[in-house]
């Protein structure tokens, strides 16, 4: 097998090379569940995190500890190779040009444009789970990875269509809330980069507090302050942060906006007696 992404190699040399060490074992298993979270990671890439963790939880100088934390990862990542990462309620969009792959895969069928089999907009994945396309019919989803959905989707359109140039990606749902332009719910694709998100969401307002962004995941914090802008200036994909469909971006208010509020009332509230006053001396 040909490992083609640095963080899987990293971890296999690491289980090859030092996996005697009860250290080496710790190191290697929060890299792996942070990779094995990945939305986008592939099937070859998921089959060596679980191997390496096999190989953790076999090794007599692994801690017991470690040991115990690589089964169940191990187990989580060959569920998901066997379930896939579908759900019903899940949105795809698909994307075939016009005129690219326009000629029916039947000798006699007329020959139509792509545009015309329906694929050309953003779908709902119907229960089973599968992906129900007008012209097309049901393509099956079960078993299929976020980073396998295009593959799937040309291989059933493929059918009616020959050579077909079919884009299918899966989008996720995100959270965008306090000083946005547009606070509210956004479909996005995991391989956009993060400042995407702000972007979708019209940008900051004059009040945003850069220095205190975060992305909370229900009650806790992902990412927050200096490394989210700093993976933000980077160009960081969705993906790669390790962001999950339901995760929310915080922007939050400046706080010397409302000291600066708040001494401007003052100010007006200290002028109207003193402008009184003036007044009354005046004569």
């Amino acid at each position: 097998m040909i490992m083609r992404t640095s963080s899987v190699v990293a971890l296999l040399g690491l289980a090859a090379l030092a996996l005697p060490s009860s250290g080496a074992a710790q190191s290697i298993i929060p890299r792996a569940d942070s990779a094995a979270r990945r939305l986008m990671a592939r099937r070859d890439e998921l089959n060596a995190l679980a191997q390496v963790l096999d190989s953790v939880a076999a090794s007599p100088s692994a801690r017991s500890a470690d040991r115990n934390r690589a089964r169940p990862l191990a187990a989580q990542i060959r569920a998901r190779l066997e379930a896939g990462d579908f759900q019903a309620g899940d949105r795809v969009v698909v994307r075939a040009p016009t005129g690219v792959g326009d000629a029916y895969a039947t000798p006699n069928a007329p020959v139509r444009s792509a545009s015309d089999l329906g694929i050309a907009d953003t779908f709902a994945v119907q229960f089973g789970p599968a992906l129900v396309l007008p012209s097309i019919g049901e393509i099956p989803l079960r078993g299929v990875l976020r980073s396998e959905l295009e593959d799937q989707v040309t291989r059933y359109v493929s059918r009616l269509v020959r050579d077909p140039e079919v884009h299918a990606r899966a989008l996720m749902r995100l959270s965008v809330q306090g000083e946005v332009a547009r606070p509210g719910y956004y479909s996005v694709l995991p391989e956009s980069p993060l400042a995407d998100l702000v972007t979708a969401a019209g940008g900051y307002t004059t009040n945003a507090k850069l220095t205190d962004i975060k992305i909370q995941r229900g009650d806790a914090t992902i990412l927050e302050k200096e490394r989210l802008r700093l993976l933000m200036a980077q160009g960081t994909t969705l993906d790669v942060a390790g962001i999950h469909p339901g995760d929310e971006l915080v922007v939050p208010k400046r706080k010397n906006t409302d000291i600066l509020e708040g001494f401007r009332l003052a100010a007006v509230l200290l002028g109207i007696p003193l402008s009184i006053y003036a007044l009354t001396h005046l004569r």
